[in-house]
């Protein structure tokens, strides 16, 4: 144990008694969760984030948007906008919040709003729209809005049950809280990953009977996009500069490395807002090398005009189940 987390440890115990608490206030009704009058699915985690709620929230809209008049409702993490805003396709990511962009980016045609009051803003969305769905990206702790599903993710990397509270650890809540969830899901399997792995995290989880358990992967697009279109092959065994402003790189870092590609990294916080001073130290030092990103940080990184951009887009692949996935969520929206 290093020294600063000795030193942290104790707030850890403040922290867990402060969210049991307000947890229990909820459990027995001290506190009330508020019903709104369409159906609403969280997905969440019970920490910090890096588990790929974007992602899976991009893959929800995907396969169902055909079929309901789905509205995204996110906080907006880290958003310099402030209350109630639908997003555009033409607004600053920086000023909206970046995942709420990226999902409206990947799908135009669907509502996508910020609101740091779930309540306030669900209530506004079903006012103002055709809404028979309203799917809350990252709300797992934001109780004040009653839920027909609780979607639940935790990371193959950093699985809930091994991980300690804030700010010892990663987790918003105690790991027993992963009871309130109704799907859990583990996310960022390994290629490797076989039914012996998910036998034993099966038996660590221990789900309740009501509760259902998935596991999912990360697949890489085969294409590089940005300021041309090229094969993901064509960067093999070449130097590029990888840039990220995610919360959890490790598995792009570990998928470069698998195909030979040697790469200079620029490591920022999860949803970072870059400078011109960041991108002329990045542009300093990449010797006109390709600068490949994630999806959600080339929409902040092209504002500056960079040339030789690329991003390499992600999506969410169910190892098994993915029918009945989605047969859970329509059950509740019948």
């Amino acid at each position: 144990m290093s020294v600063i987390r000795f030193l942290v440890f104790p707030l850890s115990i403040i922290f867990k008694f402060v969210t049991d608490i307000r947890n229990k206030l909820y459990d027995c009704n001290f506190l009330k969760s508020e019903k709104i009058n369409v159906p609403v699915i969280s997905v969440g985690n019970l920490s910090t984030g890096g588990t790929g709620k974007t992602p899976m929230v991009d893959f929800i809209i995907y396969n169902l948007k055909r079929d309901y008049n789905i509205s995204v409702l996110s906080r907006g993490y880290n958003r310099k906008s402030k209350g109630f805003i639908e997003i555009k396709n033409s607004d600053n990511p920086s000023l909206v919040g970046d995942e709420p962009f990226l999902i409206k980016s990947n799908h135009l045609e669907v509502p996508v709003f910020a609101c740091e009051d779930r309540v306030e803003g669900a209530k506004k969305i079903i006012s103002e729209n055709n809404t028979n769905l309203i799917l809350l990206d990252d709300a797992f702790q934001h109780r004040k809005i009653s839920r027909n599903l609780d979607i639940v993710l935790t990371d193959y990397n950093n699985l809930f049950y091994k991980d300690y509270l804030l700010p010892y650890g990663n987790l918003r809540e105690s790991r027993n809280n992963i009871n309130r969830a109704d799907v859990i899901i583990v996310t960022k399997c390994p290629l490797d990953f076989n039914k012996a792995d998910a036998i034993k995290i099966k038996n660590q989880i221990n789900p309740k009977k009501t509760q259902s358990l998935f596991f999912s992967q990360i697949k890489y697009s085969e294409k590089l996009f940005g300021f041309k279109e090229l094969s993901f092959k064509s960067i093999r065994n070449s130097k590029l500069t990888l840039v990220t402003g995610i919360a959890n790189s490790q598995p792009l870092k570990e998928y470069l490395k698998k195909n030979n590609v040697n790469f200079d990294h620029f490591d920022y916080p999860d949803h970072y807002n870059y400078s011109r001073k960041d991108v002329n130290k990045i542009l300093a030092t990449t010797k006109n090398n390709i600068i490949l990103t994630t999806k959600k940080d080339y929409y902040k990184l092209s504002q500056f005009k960079i040339d030789n951009l690329l991003y390499i887009d992600i999506k969410v692949e169910f190892l098994d189940g993915k029918q009945e996935f989605l047969s859970t969520i329509k059950e509740v929206l019948i």
